[in-house]
């Protein structure tokens, strides 16, 4: 296996071969070719979590409650904003109000970018590109108990019922990672 963070294709030789490793900073992962059109552009891939970036990471996106969307405004002008998510093995799935700015930008531009929040020093930063597209086919919030568990203090916080939320949060977006670039 591949200990510098790398992607791989399941299957090949009985483990796995390395499509592109890139090196930026202390680590790198990158998806060659990604979005055919299949209902699954990621099918049969997936970035190596056995190096320590990768598990760090991986970790990281199983514990984590907040990362950064950033998309492209109109202006072009990069807009950021923090964003309850989850992580479903190959994307990242986000749920968002129907007026939000990013669905209009994203319908301009499907670029983005998500980065995890550093520790206190700046370190251990980690940093997704890819593609983001509506899902209509994924079940509403309060229908998906990984992200009802993952956000129920949040959601109660809002002062919310789950069907609430997701009666107001009732777009669902999946973004499909591309790279991972971090240390």
């Amino acid at each position: 296996m591949n200990k510098k963070g790398g992607v791989s294709k399941p299957g090949q030789n009985g483990s796995c071969y390395y499509l592109e490793v890139q090196h930026e900073i202390k680590g790198s992962c990158s998806l060659k070719n990604w979005w055919n059109g299949s209902p699954n552009p990621t099918e049969n891939f997936m970035i190596d979590f056995s190096s320590e970036f990768g598990s760090r990471v991986g970790q990281e996106l199983k514990s984590r409650k907040i990362i950064w969307l950033t998309t492209i405004g109109p202006d072009e002008t990069p807009q950021p904003r923090p964003v309850w998510f989850l992580w479903a093995g190959t994307s990242i799935l986000i749920y968002s109000q129907a007026n939000a700015h990013k669905l209009r930008h994203l319908e301009n531009n499907p670029k983005v970018a998500l980065n995890l929040n550093t520790d206190e020093s700046g370190e251990e930063v980690a940093v997704f590109l890819g593609e983001a597209r509506l899902e209509p086919s994924v079940v509403p919030a309060d229908k998906n108990p990984e992200y009802i568990e993952k956000y129920k203090d949040g959601i109660a916080s809002l002062e919310m019922t789950p069907a609430e939320f997701a009666a107001d949060y009732s777009i669902a977006l999946r973004v499909m990672p591309a790279k991972l670039r971090g240390f």
